[in-house]
């Protein structure tokens, strides 16, 4: 399939291994943030200015947060605030997007379908994202479709979060989105095709297209502060010993050296490091039903979900959320010259994700 332009790349921004910390140039930034066409303080080619910039950014800690966190998570659905504007172009810049994001005040139609979107979530998802939950903010030109980033408290501390969407790029149904998603690893193929569904024929809209999108960041969101695997500013370094984040130890070990995860399937699933999406893509069409198949005898809920321990435990609440308690479906069909080939299916039935299971029906009180 072909790969829509980077605008429509999902782009977590807790992939950035950053640390927080004000900064000189905070209030600088804040007198320039009214207009995205300001100068940078910084030339693109300059990484360790725009590092020292974003790294000291207001929008990085919860003070500046504070009055916006107010009432239930439909209400917090606001215009970007023309602080995160600079700080999301200083963050594109830092980390090699094109794009320059704007402030968009936000559509009724794409506001009534966000909302709906959030108030149909279940109720224990609605009172653990409310303490976390600075706000979702709506913009233009992100470079992606969706992007979460932590906050700090007075201690240094991960405390909650902020999510940003761009409105321009979420005009997709949910099964169109999906389709697009997971046919991003994938080098086109005349020969094979894969389809996905993750919504009844009746639920296939942008509404639950957003919604799907929205219980990934949620996911990225609740992990913030809690031991389900190591906070992403610091890395596999934070890991001294088994057992000191449950979720991590179910499918992923520090690298010799120290820098990096590695999978405990990495005999089984080899194709893992090849897996890359919203980005060029590394692996034959012809090779997706072997890919799946491999990926079937591991314990990832999702192609996404075996990237990384940060996507890894994103992608497992996002999916248990939608089909276990949602009760929606999520399944992937591999066609060759239109003859279905193989189907994969949510892993929360099966004995493959029981560990996960666990984890995730302790946290959301369900099962």
């Amino acid at each position: 399939m072909t790969l829509h332009p980077p605008a429509t790349r999902e782009r977590p921004g807790m992939n950035r291994i950053i640390l927080s910390r004000f900064g000189p140039l905070a209030v600088f930034l804040a007198l320039l943030a009214s207009s995205s066409s300001f100068a940078l303080p910084c030339a693109d080619s300059d990484q360790a200015c725009l590092r020292r910039v974003v790294e000291g950014h207001a929008v990085r800690r919860i003070a500046f947060w504070r009055p916006f966190m107010k009432g239930v998570p439909a209400d917090r659905v606001r215009r970007a605030p023309a602080e995160l504007i600079d700080y999301l172009v200083l963050d594109n810049r830092l980390n090699g997007f094109a794009e320059t994001p704007e402030p968009v005040d936000v559509s009724p139609g794409f506001e009534a379908d966000l909302k709906a979107a959030l108030e149909e979530l279940p109720a224990v998802v609605h009172r653990l994202m409310e303490p976390k939950l600075v706000g979702i903010f709506v913009v233009r030109n992100l470079g992606g479709t969706g992007y979460l980033e932590a906050v700090l408290d007075e201690r240094d501390t991960p405390a909650a979060g902020f999510i940003v969407l761009d409105e321009s790029v979420l005009t997709k149904t949910a099964n169109a989105w999906f389709i697009w998603r997971e046919n991003t690893p994938f080098r086109p193929d005349p020969e094979y095709r894969l389809e996905g569904r993750i919504e009844t024929r009746a639920g296939d809209n942008r509404k639950n297209a957003i919604q799907f999108i929205l219980l990934h960041e949620i996911g990225h969101l609740l992990s913030v502060g809690e031991r389900f695997h190591p906070f992403w500013f610091a890395g596999p370094q934070a890991v001294h010993r088994e057992g000191e984040y449950p979720f991590l130890d179910v499918s992923w070990t520090v690298a010799p050296g120290r820098k990096e995860f590695a999978s405990r399937y990495e005999k089984e699933f080899p194709y893992r490091k090849d897996v890359v999406f919203y980005g060029t893509p590394r692996l034959d069409g012809a090779a997706a039903q072997e890919v799946y198949r491999a990926l079937a005898a591991t314990n990832f809920a999702t192609l996404y979900g075996a990237t990384s321990p940060y996507d890894d435990f994103a992608e497992a609440f996002a999916t248990y959320v939608h089909g276990v308690m949602m009760r929606k479906p999520y399944e992937i069909r591999i066609l060759k010259d239109g003859v279905e080939r193989m189907v994969f299916r949510s892993c929360w039935a099966g004995k493959r994700c029981e560990a996960k299971r666990r984890i995730l029906s302790e946290m959301l009180q369900a099962d």
